[in-house]
């Protein structure tokens, strides 16, 4: 099943992604597969998935520069954290 782009992206949803499809009277109704909290493999990293979607997309932006700060710091590319 293919969702339209606006809608995975307003959603954070990746491709691969758990869904679970479930009928609700004449209605389908499509949702993230429940997860346990815990550490996930992201683009070759593990991360901390609290189960929970996060708040907003400002914070997954912060999170996604704050972790290339530390990459740049830790392989030596800049010197200050």
């Amino acid at each position: 099943m293919v969702l339209p782009k606006a809608l995975r992206e307003s959603l954070h949803l990746i491709a691969g992604e758990p869904l679970v499809a479930e009928q609700r009277d004449d209605e389908i109704v499509i949702r993230r597969r429940a997860q346990a909290p815990g550490l996930v493999e992201e683009c070759g990293m593990l991360v901390y998935d609290s189960g929970a979607p996060t708040a907003s997309v400002d914070t997954i932006d912060w999170i996604d520069r704050e972790r290339e700060r530390r990459l740049r710091y830790v392989s030596g590319e800049v010197d200050e954290p």
